[in-house]
Order: structure tokens, then C-alpha cells, then sequence
């Protein structure tokens, strides 16, 4: 019981501690400059110093959160075919080094479930922000004569008005090819 009553008396003055700590920004704000040009701000009254306008107190107000009610359930249009739960490549790896003298890259594509051919889903690919190869329904495509250098690639999935319905996460790979200018090094 008597424990019981402690925690009460914490919980209270912990309360009247906070609450008093809020009426502090109210408090008077006094400036004072000295002879020498410092400037001293104080919340006590000093001779020559004067009372200042303090902004108030700065604060953020949330909007309240939007519950989705049935009717919002019914003006949202029905979603054409499944959603994809994975949708990522899978090969090339992300950042991977790759040496293939033709510059030939396969590209794998995790897809589950499968595309939904009915909807009118299709696949697409993105080689450094440029559209580079015709949405088709295959998860396995062979890029062939790349330039060396490192890439970035991504995955589409688009619909019969080729509108992206959905992206994957952007891959980076680094394509070595062998080249003339390179000399061989030389044993001594």
C-alpha cells in the first residue's frame, strides 16, 4: 500500500515538473548590451537592460490520420490482375563485375505469382534510363553487345497501353571487355 502511494507522489510531481517547465518559455526576455558591445540576454532584470518580444514558441500540428471508410473502398478502382509480391532481378547480381568479351549479359527476373498475361502485363527493360528492349512476357532475356563500363538496370512491368505498373529495384553491374588498346604485360 504505502509503495502504491509512492508511485502516486512520483507520478504527481513528475507532472507538476512538466507542466511548470512549459510555463517557463512565458517567462519575461531581457537584453542588455555592456559597455564593451557584448550583448547579454537574460531572463532577470539587470539595470539598462530592456524587456524584448520573444517569438512564440515554434510547433508542428499533425493532420489527422484518414481512416478509409467502405465508401472510399468503392471509389477506388478495381486494381486489373494480381499484385506481384516479388518482382526483382536476380541476374546480374547488384554491383557484380562481369568479363564477357561480346558484351553478352543474361537478365534473370524473380516474378511472383507469374505475369499476368490476360491483364495484358508485360515486361520490360531499362538499360541506364533508356528503354532497351520491347515489353515481352518472358522473365529470362539475353542483352547482347553491351559497351564495357558500369550499368544500371531495371525491370518494368507495363500494361497493354505500355503505362508502368510497377518497377524494380535498380541494379548496377560492371562490364569488363577485352580491348586492343591493353597491352598483355610483359615479363621480364
Amino acid at each position: 500500500m504505502r509503495r502504491k502511494n509512492h508511485l502516486w507522489l512520483l507520478f504527481g510531481l513528475l507532472l507538476l515538473v512538466l507542466g511548470q517547465s512549459g510555463h517557463q518559455s512565458l517567462a519575461a526576455i531581457y537584453k542588455q548590451v555592456l559597455p564593451d558591445g557584448s550583448v547579454v540576454f537574460s531572463d532577470q532584470k539587470e539595470v539598462g537592460a530592456t524587456e524584448i518580444d520573444a517569438p512564440t514558441t515554434q510547433g508542428y500540428h499533425t493532420k489527422p490520420l484518414h481512416r478509409e471508410t467502405q465508401a472510399d473502398r468503392t471509389k477506388r478502382p478495381q486494381q486489373s490482375g494480381k499484385p506481384y509480391k516479388t518482382f526483382r532481378i536476380t541476374t546480374p547480381l547488384d554491383e557484380a563485375t562481369i568479363r564477357e568479351n561480346a558484351g553478352n549479359i543474361e537478365v534473370n527476373i524473380a516474378l511472383l505469382p507469374g505475369l499476368d498475361q490476360k491483364a495484358g502485363h508485360r515486361i520490360a527493360l531499362t538499360l541506364d534510363d533508356r528503354l532497351i528492349r520491347s515489353p515481352s512476357a518472358s522473365t529470362h532475356i539475353l542483352l547482347k553487345n553491351l559497351n564495357r563500363g558500369t550499368h544500371k538496370l531495371q525491370a518494368l512491368i507495363v500494361d497493354n497501353q505500355d503505362n508502368t505498373l510497377m518497377r524494380s529495384p535498380v541494379i548496377t553491374f560492371h562490364l569488363f571487355r577485352f580491348s586492343r588498346l591493353l597491352k598483355p604485360a610483359q615479363r621480364p
